[in-house]
């Protein structure tokens, strides 16, 4: 996920499904609030939350389109 985890992570900056990224600014990621140059920020984590599941995927599948289920083994965490 552009600012998400998986439980088999990928990418350069993969975080838990409960912390925050403290790395960017990332260039895929709408907002971002890490100040230029990219790197590691202590001080300014950031978290990606939608308030339904068809707005987290489509926040999330913007730029492809195409939802892999079976790729890098996803999951969907929600707080209730």
């Amino acid at each position: 996920m552009c600012c998400g985890a998986s439980t088999t992570p990928t990418g350069g900056h993969v975080t838990a499904w409960n912390a925050l990224r403290h790395y960017g600014p990332v260039a895929t990621c709408r907002f971002d609030p890490h100040d230029p140059p990219p790197g590691e920020h202590p001080t300014v984590g950031v978290s990606y939350l939608a308030d339904s599941v068809p707005t987290a995927l489509a926040e999330r599948f913007q730029q492809t389109r195409i939802i892999n289920t079976h790729r890098g083994a996803p999951y969907l965490s929600a707080f209730t």
